[in-house]
């Protein structure tokens, strides 16, 4: 099948159209983003429902770029329930909100989202944490505090004699 691409666009598609790749993988780091869309969509096996949310970044090398995430709020399965719920509770602190009632209270907001790249999508991003605007350090993770509390409990109550030895 042919057609006629200048009717479509109302001129020839020449070489002043930018060739720009606005949809690549962002560096993965924190950025400031706005939130554009916040809205409770129902999951595809309809036994559930998650909160979609749209980014735009702003002043960064990544301007006006869009970044998505979903949390979930209802699912069959306990874990996601409760990963949706600890990614709820630090959306809604870092949009610096008492509580969180409905949707539209986040459009506007203006925060920060660690944004990595999927493991399982090399060509994707997500976002894996929120902070306020403005924060200067990356949130200590509870299993790095864990981890130091437990090697220095082991450290200072070990004997000179290795694990397996008695």
């Amino acid at each position: 099948m042919s057609g006629n691409i200048s009717a479509i666009y109302g001129k020839a598609f020449d070489k002043e159209v930018e060739n720009d790749d606005d949809f690549g993988v962002i560096t993965p780091g924190w950025y400031s983003v706005e939130v554009d869309k916040a809205e409770i969509r129902e999951t595809k096996a309809k036994n559930g429902c998650y909160l979609s949310l749209q980014f735009s970044i702003i002043g960064d090398s990544f301007n006006n770029r869009k970044i998505f995430t979903n949390i979930n709020l209802v699912n069959p399965n306990e874990k996601a329930v409760k990963m949706g719920e600890i990614m709820l509770a630090k959306l809604r602190d870092a949009c610096l909100l008492e509580k969180l009632e409905d949707t539209d209270e986040l459009l506007g907001k203006q925060l920060q989202v660690k944004v990595v790249v999927r493991k399982d999508h090399k060509d994707e991003n997500d976002i894996k944490d929120f902070k306020p605007l403005g924060a200067d350090t990356e949130p200590v993770k509870k299993s790095t505090v864990a981890t130091a509390t437990t090697q220095t409990e082991t450290t200072s109550t070990s004997s000179s004699k290795r694990p397996w030895e008695k």
